[in-house]
């Protein structure tokens, strides 16, 4: 049976880490693997608590056609309708999605465009939420990524690898964020606390930091 599994995990201090993990096969026999990752002191990317960047994505305002603003194969306009700055100083929560949905080669990447699509349709009257593409020129690439540009916002937002998810508050304090693909159901889940929270705190209030990965 293939899957995706996660854990959580505490550091103790700052460095080079590495895991060993043991892998059952149908045959009863074992795989082991062994990969090497660093764990810095802070994180670059916006952590929980802290304020979400106002960063100006491009929106469908800026461009000729969705083609501009995605790799997928048929974007939701839904999503490129406002930009981070925008969002964030609406005073509503905030789904954002740092992905390339064509150039998704592993399980960990997954369909998280489509995840996000699903909820905005659910929750489109109570949160924004936004689709930024890896790459600045998706519809130049064609499959070709030697002719790809990242995204500036990247760098400002200090994301290091393929997809990130946030969920900001409606004070713009982010909420909780996921490295790599995330399911529908907890995406759903650390959305849900943020909107709770707002209900309970009242009008123009909304608090509450979830957990983070």
């Amino acid at each position: 049976m293939r899957g995706i599994h996660s854990i959580e995990l505490t550091f103790d201090r700052a460095g080079a880490w590495g895991l060993e993990v043991s892998l059952p096969r149908s045959d009863g026999s074992t795989v082991q693997i062994s990969f090497s990752f660093p764990v810095r002191e802070q994180t670059r990317a916006p952590a929980v608590g802290q304020p979400a960047l106002r960063s100006h994505s491009r929106t469908l305002r800026d461009v000729d056609s969705l083609a501009e603003l995605s790799t997928g194969r048929e974007p939701e306009p839904a999503l490129y309708e406002l930009s981070l700055s925008e969002a964030i100083v609406q005073s509503r929560p905030l789904v954002v999605v740092f992905a390339s949905p064509a150039v998704c080669t592993n399980a960990l990447c997954g369909p998280q465009v489509e995840v996000l699509s699903e909820l905005a349709a659910r929750y489109g009257e109570r949160a924004n939420f936004i689709h930024i593409d890896l790459y600045e020129n998706p519809h130049e690439i064609r499959g070709d990524l030697d002719r790809a540009v990242w995204t500036p916002i990247l760098a400002e937002w200090g994301l290091e690898t393929d997809e990130w998810i946030f969920v900001v508050d409606a004070r713009g304090i982010v909420a909780a964020r996921f490295e790599a693909f995330v399911t529908r159901e907890e995406l759903e889940a650390a959305l849900l606390r943020v909107l709770e929270a707002g209900v309970a705190d009242g009008p123009g209030q909304p608090a509450g930091v979830s957990s983070q990965r």
